[in-house]
Formats: C-alpha cells, structure tokens, sequence
C-alpha cells in the first residue's frame, strides 16, 4: 500500500495534509525519524473499539512508510497526567487507570503485529526539555491575544472557568507535547489544539505540525431521531477514547466487556441510512473490523467497504452482517 491509498480510505480517513507536504517532511527528515503521535485520554468505564481503530491506523502507517524507505518513531501516548489534571482528587485512581490502559496498548500491539511504542505523559512531563518548551509556549501565547482566544477555546465550555484558574494548565501541557511532531493523528475535535501548534510554527518560521484526523466515533444501537436530537453528536462524534462520552457507555462496543451477543445487538439495531453525508456507525465498525483482519492475515490494502456500500455493491444487512463478523472474529474473540 502506498500512503495515497492510506490517506483515500474513504470511511477512515476525515482529513490528512497533502500527500506533497508529507513527502516533503519526509525528505527533510532525512536520515531522523519521522516523528508520529496519537494520543488519548481515558476513563473508568473500558477500552472502546474506537481507540483500537487509532492504533491499527498508526501502525499502518508506519508499515507504510517503512515500505518507502522512511524511518519512523511512532508513539501511542497515554495521557495519565492530563487525566489528573482533570480529576487532581483522584489522582491515585486516575494513574492505575492509565496503567490499565497502557496495558490494552500493549496487548493490541502484541496481537496485531504493530510498530508503535507506548508511552505514559508522566515520563517526560517533567523533564527540563518538556518544560522548557512548556514554558516557551505559555510565552508566546500569553504575549499574543489571538493566541491565547484560541488556547481559551480549546477548553471544554463547562469547565472554562475551573481551567482558567488553572492558567489553561492542561491545554498547555496539551500543545508542549504535540508541538514539533510530524505526523499527528487523532479525532476531528483536536483541530483547535493542533491549529494553535501550526499557527506559532508559521510565526516562528519552524516545521508545522500534519494532522491526520480520522471519521468521527458514532454511538450504536440509536435510530435516526437521536442524532437530530443532539446535533454536535452528528457533527463531532463521541470521544473516541472516552467510554463514557456523552452518556453513551451502553452504545459503545467495550473489549473485554461486550460479549459476541452485545456485539450482534449494537450493531443490528443500529441506524444506518444510504446517504453518505449522514453518520454511519455500522460502517465504521465493518472498517475497524478489516483493519484488524488484514494485520492478522499479514496483508495490507485499500479498505473499500464505504464504496461498495454507498454505490450498493453490498446492501445494509450484508454491511451489518459484515461488521458483526469483522468486529467478533478479528477484534472481540483475539482481544
């Protein structure tokens, strides 16, 4: 596969840089690593399908590159220090949860043959480089009032004022780890983050940051009318890596909680309509689920399954007959 065919997935793939801008970074690399993150957060409730879908995205990547001669340091990043932040009284808690979750990175890597390490924020948070680019950040947007209305933005609306007393801390923090990376991939949502790093970039004439985000995480097993009911859902997707996100844990496929039948259940009763502009958490689940294949089987092509169902090559029960296979033979009964 080459990365054109990667980044054209149609149903994986939102938004990428151009395949020219990529190219050139990996020419100015040279013989460094080309430096790829995707990083998350997490909570209490279990490790969704979802994330499994970033991880398998990064390791393809990195197989892509790697069959065009490019080196590569690929990070899946556990955000342990950003969930304190959000829960300082939980701290303890907040930290065994990340290891948890550091573990499930692990497995999946392990399972599926992947390329990325798995790093925790609180080994590097600390270090005299991390703050010192920290503080260097703070500065220049402290010192900009364009900057600092973005770094404002990027703060969740209920908790504006409890970050704003914390001097946008976690925001901070959030910027000083993704700037002066390569490749970043991740969910829409952390467009504002990554649009601060590429603007102070341009200011400061350094390499900008190449956001891949991929399609938004719908819940299942909802019909039509919950999506007219909740419009930033349609728009933004649940958080991916959040089990949780807007209440919706039950409509979430968990590893290592949801069973074949849960499996089969979420996915049959899910909305799924022909018009491609509208969400379609089916057809993401079918996808995920060939991603997973195709590491098992040690292949590596071209996802085609929004194709064939929007020009209706496959029709809805076979696309939900495929997800419920793809999702417990590859990813349930292996994880």
């Amino acid at each position: 596969m080459k990365m054109n065919d990667l980044l054209l997935q149609k149903g994986l793939v939102l938004e990428y840089p151009s395949i020219d801008s990529i190219k050139r970074r990996m020419r100015e690399t040279g013989d460094d690593k080309l430096k790829i993150l995707y990083g998350e957060t997490y909570d209490e409730f279990g490790n969704t399908i979802d994330s499994v879908k970033y991880y398998i995205f990064v390791a393809n990547l990195v197989d892509v590159l790697k069959n065009e001669g490019i080196k590569s340091d690929a990070r899946i990043l556990v955000a342990d220090t950003g969930v304190t932040r959000n829960i300082p009284e939980e701290k303890e808690l907040a930290l065994k949860l990340g290891k948890n979750r550091g573990q499930f990175v692990d497995k999946v890597k392990d399972v599926y043959g992947c390329g990325y390490r798995t790093q925790f924020m609180s080994e590097f948070i600390e270090t005299l480089e991390f703050q010192q680019r920290l503080k260097h950040l703070q500065m220049v947007c402290k010192a900009d009032s364009i900057l600092m209305g973005m770094v404002e933005k990027s703060a969740p609306p209920d908790k504006l004022e409890i970050t704003r007393k914390q001097g946008f801390l976690y925001s901070f923090e959030e910027l000083a780890t993704i700037h002066g990376l390569d490749l970043k991939v991740g969910p829409p949502r952390e467009t504002l983050y990554d649009e601060i790093s590429r603007e102070i970039s341009r200011r400061e004439g350094t390499k900008e940051l190449l956001p891949i985000y991929l399609t938004p995480s719908y819940p299942l097993d909802v019909n039509f009318d919950y999506f007219i009911k909740h419009p930033e859902i349609e728009r933004d997707g649940l958080t991916p890596y959040k089990a949780k996100s807007k209440g919706m844990t039950d409509h979430r496929i968990l590893i290592g909680k949801s069973t074949e039948n849960d499996v089969k259940k979420l996915i049959e009763n899910s909305f799924l309509s022909k018009d491609s502009t509208l969400p379609n958490p089916v057809l993401d689940m079918a996808i995920i689920g060939e991603m997973a294949k195709q590491r098992l089987e040690g292949r590596l092509q071209p996802i085609t399954l929004h194709n064939d169902f929007y020009s209706e090559k496959i029709n809805p029960t076979e696309l939900k007959q495929i997800a419920i296979s793809n999702v417990t033979n590859y990813i349930i009964k292996k994880l």
